[in-house]
């Protein structure tokens, strides 16, 4: 019988996780490749908003302004408690419906899956919302969307510096944006089967090493 696989990628933007996804599934036998980013909807609105107002105000600032700027309004909006806890609450009912359409439904059909962004993505984002630490980070995965979701049986930590993503990306994204989410995923690697992996590499030599480990941890997975 052939065995269950669950493995995810993890990392700040430009860390190749797509790219890497890409080219690992050319390799592996009966993977379904999930992208399971977290798409707002009941936030939508707000976000909407929120972005119209800062591109308004952007004219030619650069890319560190316009994220400082951005910041600065998402934290006036966010300022109590309770507005805090909604957008949290609001963020995870999203993800919640996401996460049983793009990862429980193709898990019944495909015994293997290979998922492009999962829960660690989705909270990274959102405590760096309402002001939470790194430290707070695996409790906040741990008790709430992994106490209903499938635990990996291995997430890849892609690991970049911000002025590689940014450099990568070219869309706009900020070193700021990208350093500060990095202190989380850093945290990340005291998770069970974490595998820390050097996205500064060549994309032969990542995209290897993700394909080795996923072979083991395939010939090894649970039923």
């Amino acid at each position: 019988m052939s065995k269950r696989v669950f493995v995810c990628l993890a990392g700040i933007d430009g860390s190749g996780k797509s790219t890497v996804s890409s080219e690992v599934l050319k390799k592996l036998d009966g993977y379904k490749y999930v992208w399971a980013r977290w798409e707002p909807f009941f936030l939508k609105p707000f976000i909407q908003l929120l972005n119209k107002k800062t591109n308004r105000t952007a004219g030619s600032r650069t890319d560190e302004s316009v994220y400082a700027n951005k910041k600065g309004i998402k934290k006036k909006i966010l300022r109590s408690q309770f507005i805090k806890q909604t957008w949290l609450f609001l963020a995870e009912c999203d993800y919640f419906l996401q996460l049983t359409l793009k990862v429980c439904v193709p898990a019944l059909l495909s015994k293997k899956i290979l998922c492009d962004r999962y829960i660690y993505d989705f909270y990274v984002d959102q405590l760096i919302n309402i002001e939470k630490s790194p430290q707070q980070l695996l409790r906040f995965i741990q008790r709430r969307m992994l106490s209903v979701f499938p635990k990996p049986d291995l997430l890849f930590y892609i690991k970049i510096s911000p002025e590689t993503g940014h450099r990568r990306k070219k869309d706009g994204t900020s070193v700021a944006y990208l350093k500060e989410r990095k202190e989380y995923y850093d945290s990340l690697k005291t998770l069970y089967k974490t595998v820390e992996i050097d996205g500064e590499e060549n994309l032969e030599v990542v995209v290897d090493k993700v394909y080795k480990e996923i072979s083991l941890i395939g010939s090894e997975g649970c039923e």
